[in-house]
């Protein structure tokens, strides 16, 4: 019986990566997620020992009250680039945002597959798939999450199948699993409105990639329309998806394990926006009655 819920919010690392951690406890959540750099910059300076020994007293004092922490990649790296540079530069920037969240203890890293810039989807998949090889070759602690995207334009990762090609296509599978956007997977096409609709994806995704790799879930609404590929995330129960897919989600025994994080809009004051999103998802939970 479902006993915990595990969830959290993307919380910001401005003033240090502590600060992370103390914007959870606020929340009164029990899972965090953030980034492990600056995520619009290629290079920062290096992690000092001052804030090596602030993030390990802090994540130490609340060892018992946040049990998931998990880095999401920069949005700079492209693996699938065309540009033989900018592709060089997204695998040194991901082995040097992996070491970083190595350093902070962390061991699951969401990362966004990337956007074959109109080589064609099967060219795109070969170059993730090649550049993720080469970083996962020197690793052997953690874990990288592929996201589901929206599916607009380039991307990869809009389907299931393009996702399990990844997986399936590489030499290190036990260090892939994935993280579900639900945003991402309204506009891309995935309806789960329905008991019927959301166990027809579970199943489909477990013949595919298995309900195992799924390691985290991005529980966002939708300010774009069914299938319009719209990147946009909303406050829940205020956007486009129906309440019920976050009610599935939140209750169903095969995510209890999995933290689930909010990527909904911020507030000014990093808390108020979060809570009320929160506040909402918690009252959709049985706490394990049904």
């Amino acid at each position: 019986m479902q006993t915990t819920l595990l969830l959290g919010a993307h919380c910001s690392i401005a003033g240090g990566y502590y600060n992370a951690i103390s914007i959870a406890h606020k929340l009164n959540t029990n899972c965090l997620q953030m980034f492990v750099k600056n995520q619009r910059q290629w290079h920062i300076p290096d992690i000092t020992e001052q804030q090596l020994v602030l993030w390990r007293q802090t994540k130490s004092k609340f060892k018992n009250e946040i049990l998931h922490i998990i880095a999401h990649s920069s949005y700079l790296i492209n693996l699938a680039s065309n540009d033989s540079n900018i592709r060089k530069r997204s695998i040194n920037s991901l082995k040097e945002e992996i070491m970083r969240a190595h350093l902070l203890g962390i061991t699951r890293y969401v990362l966004h597959p990337g956007n074959h810039k109109g080589q064609g989807i099967k060219t795109g998949i070969k170059l993730v798939t090649e550049g993720l090889n080469e970083v996962l070759s020197e690793f052997d602690d953690l874990t990288i999450l592929l996201e589901t995207t929206a599916g607009a334009g380039t991307s990869i990762g809009g389907t299931t199948e393009q996702l399990a090609e990844i997986i399936n296509n590489s030499k290190f599978p036990e260090k892939l699993a994935i993280c579900l956007d639900t945003c991402h997977l309204f506009v891309s096409g995935h309806d789960l409105s329905s008991k019927e609709k959301f166990d027809k994806f579970l199943h489909n995704f477990n013949n595919l990639i298995g309900l195992q790799k799924i390691a985290c879930i991005h529980i966002n609404d939708s300010a774009g329309k069914f299938n319009s590929h719209l990147d946009r995330h909303w406050h829940i129960g205020e956007g486009y998806m129906n309440i019920n897919t976050f009610r599935y989600i939140i209750n169903s025994k095969v995510f209890s394990d999995v933290p689930k994080i909010i990527e909904t809009p911020k507030s000014a004051d990093v808390i108020t926006n979060d809570s009320k999103n929160l506040k909402t998802l918690k009252q959709l939970w049985t706490n394990g009655v049904k």
